[in-house]
């Protein structure tokens, strides 16, 4: 173990970081740090044994100089108070801080990060209930000190790049920090990519339009391999876990509501990750109040369709929408709350499908329907015509009570096309399951889970340890996003 330590070639590692994801997240630091001439690593959390004694990873962490500044103790507890203190006044403004703030347009940067990072943090434990309690948000307003804290150090140790998992709840504090003081930051979005993040305002990690357009040339000429992953990704062999839903069998009990669809997202996770400061609801309690409230009175029927990955958040998301309904005095029979159908049933049945953000709203444009959202995401900013995105709550309720049938809910084929290739774009060209291993970890995973993907990651980085390090290379040279191996050729051949 290397014992020079420089505070200017020191790697920050977290965020986060599941157990499963450092197995390949290392080999790419490793590559990215031979590459910067970085000789430390600078841990959030300590690592568990199963690691520390792993092959691979005991390999690399040897070539380091490993820092732990933040371990559960006597020293981490008093410093960790005196920045209690020094933003007592903060943290109080945090807990009772009301919802009708965080999108005031007068707010700075900074206060738009924090609001937004102590709402869904607030309602990230327990999500049984429409608003946060003063409990949930002590403890989150706490943690934001503490990523406040965390942040201070890090600066101070004059770090050079950092790799997160979270970009959102109190770690969005930590990355925002880190931004500010011009420090490189790579986020691994729970897609099993990195990207660097960049200081675009409604999203840290878009991808720099010149790699999307230089895949979109290349593939648009061959549209059978997009269409061949496709086909593939509706039998539900997609690289996304969340891909496929079984039928139950029940169609046919919904067939007359299902031209109306409302896509919910898990309601316990952030709905944050792009900050959309025009968006017309607050967060998605808020889209859910106004949005049944008006197709109540609807000429036609209507689903509410819940997340396909909701209890492996160990969400009940039929609990919250009951509270909702309840809150909102509304009974409607042309409401129906349905789990028992697949998403696939959905996409190729609706008519016109409403949601707040997320995946669902590129699927949605694969199968011919251009979708209502709510918050403007990266998929909007590299096109802008596959999307309806009401500006007022005027407009929103006209697009709710419209025909079903209108033309402003259809795709044409050539933009049903580029939805494709957009998903084809970020499941199989920057994603790194193939070099890994398809993996989820969710909140309320088991522990049978956890072992079979550590089990599967850990085969899979010894057969393809060299491309990892390689991509790591790329990383710490000119490229700001990982590249699948199968695609790379197409970047470095030019």
């Amino acid at each position: 173990m290397n014992k020079s330590f420089s505070k200017d070639n020191s790697v920050f590692i977290g965020g986060g970081v599941p157990h499963v994801s450092y197995l390949w997240l290392m080999p790419v630091i490793d590559g990215y740090c031979y590459k910067n001439n970085v000789k430390t690593l600078i841990f959030e959390a300590d690592l568990p044994d199963k690691l520390l004694k792993h092959s691979v990873i005991k390999k690399i962490l040897k070539k380091y100089y490993l820092i732990f500044p933040f371990k559960k103790n006597f020293s981490t507890y008093l410093y960790f108070s005196l920045c209690f203190l020094k933003h007592l006044k903060l943290f109080l403004l945090l807990v009772f801080m009301k919802k009708k703030v965080i999108l005031n347009k007068n707010n700075s940067d900074i206060e738009t990060y924090l609001y937004h990072s102590i709402w869904d943090t607030s309602f990230q434990k327990k999500a049984h209930f429409l608003y946060p309690n003063l409990i949930n948000k002590i403890i989150s307003a706490t943690r934001i000190i503490y990523k406040i804290y965390m942040s201070d150090i890090l600066i101070k140790m004059n770090i050079h790049s950092a790799f997160m998992i979270h970009s959102v709840y109190h770690h969005r504090i930590l990355l925002f920090k880190l931004l500010s003081s011009r420090i490189k930051v790579f986020i691994e979005n729970g897609s099993s990519y990195l990207i660097q993040c960049k200081s675009f305002y409604n999203n840290y990690n878009l991808v720099e339009k010149k790699y999307l357009k230089k895949f979109l040339i290349i593939f648009l000429k061959k549209k059978y391999i997009i269409t061949k992953y496709w086909n593939l990704r509706v039998k539900g062999k997609g690289n996304r876990h969340e891909t496929y839903t079984p039928s139950f069998g029940k169609f046919n009990f919904y067939k007359d509501y299902i031209s109306n669809v409302i896509m919910l997202p898990v309601l316990k996770d952030s709905h944050f990750m792009h900050i959309d400061k025009n968006r017309i609801f607050t967060d998605v309690i808020d889209w859910l109040k106004f949005t049944l409230k008006a197709v109540e009175n609807s000429k036609e029927k209507w689903i509410i369709k819940p997340h396909p990955s909701m209890r492996a958040w160990g969400e009940n998301t039929k609990k919250i929408i009951d509270l909702i309904l309840k809150d909102s005095c509304v009974s409607a029979d042309n409401i129906k709350y349905v789990e028992d159908i697949s998403n696939s049933e959905v996409f190729l049945n609706a008519k016109r499908i409403i949601t707040f953000n997320g995946t669902c709203q590129i699927e949605s444009g694969c199968y011919g329907t251009k979708p209502i959202v709510i918050s403007r995401t990266d998929y909007n900013y590299y096109n802008s015509k596959l999307t309806v995105i009401p500006k007022t709550l005027i407009e929103y309720k006209k697009l709710l009570l419209m025909s079903s049938d209108s033309d402003i809910f259809s795709v044409s084929k050539k933009q049903l096309m580029y939805c494709k290739f957009f998903i084809f774009f970020k499941e199989k060209i920057i994603s790194l399951n193939n070099e890994i291993g398809k993996f989820t970890e969710l909140r309320n995973s088991s522990q049978k889970i956890k072992k079979n993907n550590f089990n599967l990651v850990s085969g899979n980085i010894k057969k393809n340890y060299k491309y990892l390090i390689y991509i790591g290379n790329l990383l710490g040279h000119d490229l700001n996003l990982t590249i699948s191996k199968k695609y790379i050729k197409y970047l470095t051949n030019n």
